[in-house]
């Protein structure tokens, strides 16, 4: 109820926002992604006539129009993965190459500490994940 009347007064269209979903390796993608969306909603709930509806840090949303800049680098290579019919290692030691090039320079230009170890966590889990693949430290 709050939450449609606060898009109403932010100029957006009402969606519902995501619960956490393990059956898409994209979830949290798309869960980042409804909240950026939402924001000025979210905003309106945090002041003017629906203030105190809604307590967030400040800084939250920087930090999730961040994480989902991060995010969004899994889903173009991993939709080709799902999609592909039989995708080659070549093809997948291409794309996990590109993913950790990419997520270090997220890492370098990230102005989050906590987005920065983020980017870490996921360069390392990809190695250790696939290093038979890469046969080599990235």
């Amino acid at each position: 109820h709050y939450l449609k009347e606060a898009c109403k007064q932010a100029g957006i269209e009402y969606y519902q926002p995501l619960l956490y979903s393990r059956t898409r390796w994209s979830g949290s993608y798309f869960e980042v992604e409804r909240f950026n969306y939402l924001a000025p909603a979210f905003r309106k709930l945090m002041s003017g006539t629906l203030s105190g509806m809604l307590t967030l840090p400040e800084g939250f949303f920087p930090l999730c129009k961040e994480l989902e800049t991060v995010l969004a680098v899994f889903s173009v290579p991993i939709q080709d993965l799902q999609t592909a019919s039989k995708p080659t290692v070549s093809y997948t030691i291409i794309i996990l190459n590109v993913l950790c090039d990419i997520l270090k320079d997220q890492k370098i230009l990230s102005s989050f500490g906590i987005i920065q170890k983020f980017c870490s966590a996921l360069i390392k889990s990809l190695r250790k994940r696939f290093a038979i693949l890469l046969r080599k430290k990235m």
